[in-house]
């Protein structure tokens, strides 16, 4: 985006692509999550995305992905673990 807006070269044949994902459930995150797992073994870049959550934060798609009992949820106020059963 950078790279666009300004003119300048900022990518690098390392760069990866960082995405937002909005979502409005743990439903929809999971739907999401197939997705970009699907996506990422066909990128021939690497692809890191945050999963938001709407009142509640952002989570990294692949923590989501890994099933952990709880999950680590950044805001712009805080970062915490929250269990992922209270994200229901």
């Amino acid at each position: 985006m950078w790279e666009k807006l300004t003119g300048n070269p900022y990518g690098r044949p390392d760069s990866d692509v960082d995405l937002v994902v909005d979502l409005d459930s743990p439903t929809a995150a999971e739907v999401a999550v197939e997705f970009l797992v699907h996506a990422s073994a066909e990128s021939p870049v690497a692809i890191d995305a945050e999963l938001s959550f709407p009142n509640i934060g952002e989570i990294h798609w692949r923590e989501w992905h890994s099933a952990s009992p709880q999950v680590l949820v950044k805001s712009v106020e805080t970062a915490r673990l929250v269990a992922r059963a209270d994200l229901q």
